[in-house]
């Protein structure tokens, strides 16, 4: 099998119709050179060049034809890896919802943008079991998912605590520092996200320790939904902490645990490691250190 020197030293022989001339290029002995020759010759079962005077064959012609080409391609191979590592170009990409995205990773992502302009980000809109499915399956680099939904092929790091917490309206009168008890929303409507969801799952669970308690529902498919339901006083919405936008009120739900985020990788490359340390010395609202 001939390598990439071989091939090097075939293009210098043709391009100057000289062995001698060649060696100089290529910075080996001249011996070598015509070892190398010899030993590509071999591998390809044909001979490259005529002897007295050194000419190209036809079988060399072919070949010159195509070697400049793969040799471009490999030194333009061997420059992405290298800026890939020194982080001046290459790409990551992260599967998380855009909620978190939206409303967590802004501040990340301007900076890791700053720091490193060129390298390419990309973002897919996914849950918690869809961001770390495309991570096994080759399709994200890293994953932004809840604690409690961990894949067994996957190496978890927290990143993000949040609680999820009553959004209402200033002026409401349960807008107070004072943890509301599920009985307290009785008669009220909730805005809460869809039936399929982790989220929903778990306050409906909270919602079940207070039986006979009529609250009505009105499913939604985003969190943006929420927000702005709840800003047309149609009801109150239950959403991450991280979420709550400034000009309404975010009231914090007895007794409702503290949540996690992670984030799920098989390896980290050079841009997830730069991303991970961005994430973590950014100021979030309730990063993980």
């Amino acid at each position: 099998m001939s390598d990439f020197s071989q091939l090097k030293s075939f293009v210098a022989v043709a391009r100057y119709g000289s062995i001698s001339r060649a060696a100089d290029v290529v910075h080996l002995t001249q011996p070598a050179v015509s070892l190398q020759i010899k030993q590509l010759e071999t591998a390809l079962g044909t001979a490259l060049f005529t002897r007295h005077p050194l000419r190209l064959t036809d079988a060399g012609e072919h070949l010159l034809s195509q070697a400049q080409a793969i040799l471009d391609q490999w030194e333009s191979a061997l420059e992405y890896v290298s800026d890939e590592q020194t982080l001046t170009r290459g790409k990551l990409t992260i599967a998380c919802s855009d909620t978190l995205m939206r409303f967590a990773l802004l501040p990340t992502i301007k900076a890791f943008k700053t720091r490193y302009p060129g390298v390419q980000l990309s973002f897919l809109n996914r849950t918690s079991a869809g961001a770390q499915i495309d991570v096994v399956e080759g399709r994200a680099d890293l994953a932004l998912s809840l604690s409690d939904e961990p894949h067994p092929k996957l190496k978890r790091q927290p990143v993000l605590q949040y609680r999820d917490v009553l959004l209402t309206p200033l002026s409401h009168s349960l807008a107070t520092p004072n943890p509301v008890a599920a009985h307290q929303l009785e008669h009220e409507t909730l805005l809460l996200l869809e039936e399929r969801t982790t989220s929903r799952h778990l306050i409906e669970q909270w919602l079940s320790h207070q039986p006979g308690t009529v609250i009505h529902r009105m499913s939604l498919g985003s969190v943006d939904a929420q927000i702005a339901l709840t800003e047309a006083g149609l009801g109150l919405g239950i959403v991450p902490d991280f979420a709550v936008p400034t000009h309404l009120a975010a009231v914090p739900l007895s007794n409702l645990h503290e949540r996690r985020i992670d984030v799920g990788y098989l390896r980290l490359k050079p841009a997830a490691e730069a991303w991970l340390t961005s994430l973590k010395a950014t100021p979030q609202k309730r990063p993980i250190d």
